[in-house]
């Protein structure tokens, strides 16, 4: 290997690694983006009702309509870390075949 395809390798794999750590960086923030505008949508056409529904469910007098776009956000980046997949291999459940 010459020195051209060292430095070569060399800067993509440096490249790789800056783009891995942009990515994880704004994987998060465009999670929250999604979830702050889903619950500006909410807030909009549905905000009294769910804003009350929190009340009645937590019974407080703490939620208003306003927050919702922040609490939407969060648990949205919340969410994402908390994903579910069930095992459907049939040799776990006792159906070998």
């Amino acid at each position: 290997m010459n020195k051209n395809n060292n430095i070569d390798w060399f800067s993509k794999a440096i490249g790789n690694i800056v783009k891995m750590g942009i990515l994880l960086f704004l994987a998060p923030v465009m999670t929250y983006s999604f979830g702050w505008l889903g619950g500006r949508f909410l807030e909009w056409v549905y905000g009294g009702y769910i804003a009350n529904g929190f009340n009645l469910l937590f019974n407080v007098d703490y939620f208003k309509s306003s927050q919702l776009p922040i609490i939407c956000g969060t648990l949205a980046v919340i969410g994402g870390y908390l994903k579910y997949s069930p095992n459907t291999n049939s040799e776990i459940k006792g159906e070998n075949k």
